[in-house]
Parts: C-alpha cells; structure tokens; sequence
C-alpha cells in the first residue's frame, strides 16, 4: 500500500524502494516524538510516550506541504488515557486487513520463529509491539481487537480492503481506494503504480537494492505474498487456535472457518 501510494502520488519517478520511509514513515518514529520528551525515548515508559502521541502526530501533519501519509500498527482507540489517532490531524485512514492464517506465516518467518509463536503474539490480548530504536511504541493488540477497533469506529472515515483483494483485484481495489478520498483518478499514473508495486516488482527491487525494514534474520521482506499458505501449513489444531480466537472477526471480513 505504502509503494503503491509513493509511486502514485510523488511529484516525481521514485525508483529507490527505501524512498517509502520518507515517504510513509512510521508514526511511532523517534523523529516525531523526540522533539516533545525530556530525555531519550528509549529510557521512557509507554505512558510518558503515549502522552506525548497527540503532538508528535500534529508535527506529522504540520510538517506536510498538502496531506502526509503515515503507518501504523495501532488498534484505533484509547491507550494509557491517550488517542491512538489524533482526530484533529488526521483526514482519513485505510486499514488492510489480512487472513490471520496467512498472518501467522508470514509473520512467522518475518520473525524467524516457529508458527505456534506467531499465533501466541498475533492472539496475544493488549499487545504492544516491539519498539522501533529510540521511537515510541505501537499497542496492536490481537488481530481480533484490532480488526475490530477500526471496523467498529466511525469517528474517522476508514476504507477497509482485505488484502487477498488486493492480490487478486489490484486494479478495482486501488481505485475503490482513490475514490473513496474523491479523487480524480489519472488513469496512467495508476497503471504505472500498479506495475511498478506488484509483488514481482518489489520482490525484483528488493533483490537489486535491499530493504531496510527487513530483519537481519529475514531472507525477504517481500517474501511471497500469496494468500492461503495458512490453510496449506498450519496443522488442524493451529487452524483451530485462530479460529477460536478470530472466528467472529474472520466470519465479518468473510474469511472461511475451515
């Protein structure tokens, strides 16, 4: 979503795969909550940081010549009495959602540990991320709260696309996305972005020029992106794990209990 985005909207060719930091940086960068703490954000707790979340996303937005693109981890809500998302900054959101079967897999071999991790962390109640160095901290909860915050919220206008469409629809999804921020859409420009932002692309870019967010202990970030791996390597009584857990959720976003 993030390079489909830059490839579309940046004023000019990007080629550079890690141009999408400074492009779509991570809300939780260090660089926007430095500013506003007493000492180093590593050396503080979640709450000291969450207190300072409001004006770290006001200097996102001010910093921005027109809109300014951010990711986030966060569930929509509240944490340690502070907003996830300032409303006040922000315009608008698109949250992708995935099959946490495939999650786990991918997540799995993001984090080179085994599936029965994946799944204890992407069920895991109240979880908070890892920190990123010297930035602050995202709190993604489980899938299912997560998935739920932000399916559920109407304070903030949401387009929600499941990322199998993505796969399979790229061209109609990213255009339900573009229209639902009522913009006139550059038809050479899209198909431009689509080509340059297929999994093919990115795996060929990440090969030629390295990705900066991907794990020391990480063959690729862009490793596969194919849906339905869950179904295929998961054992009956993983796939029951989930199902327990992320039934209600998964029914919702019509992903199949089986």
């Amino acid at each position: 979503m993030r390079m489909f985005l830059m490839h579309y909207f940046a004023a000019q060719n990007v080629s550079e795969i890690n141009a999408v930091q400074q492009f779509a940086p991570n809300e939780n960068s260090g660089d926007f909550y430095q500013p506003f703490l007493p000492i180093r954000a590593a050396n503080l707790s979640d709450e000291a940081l969450a207190r300072a979340r409001p004006l770290a996303q006001q200097l996102i937005a001010s910093r921005a010549q027109s809109y300014a693109f951010v990711k986030t981890h966060n569930w929509y809500g509240v944490h340690h009495g502070t907003p996830t998302v300032s409303l006040s900054d922000s315009a608008a959101a698109v949250y992708i959602v995935r099959n946490p079967l495939d999650i786990v897999i991918s997540y799995a071999a993001f984090r080179d540990v085994s599936y029965d991790q994946a799944i204890d962390w992407v069920l895991a109640k109240d979880r908070i991320l890892p920190r990123m160095p010297n930035g602050s901290y995202f709190v993604s909860g489980s899938w299912s709260q997560n998935v739920s915050s932000w399916r559920n919220q109407r304070q903030l206008p949401c387009t929600i696309l499941r990322y199998e469409d993505l796969l399979s629809e790229p061209e109609s999804e990213f255009r339900k996305l573009l229209n639902s921020w009522r913009l006139s859409i550059d038809n050479k420009k899209l198909a431009a972005a689509l080509e340059a932002t297929s999994m093919q692309a990115l795996q060929a870019a990440e090969a030629k020029q390295g990705f900066r967010e991907r794990p020391r202990n990480t063959k690729a970030f862009f490793r596969s992106g194919r849906s339905g791996e869950g179904h295929d390597k998961l054992s009956q009584s993983q796939k029951e794990r989930i199902f327990e857990a992320c039934g209600s959720e998964m029914e919702a976003c019509d992903y199949a209990l089986q």
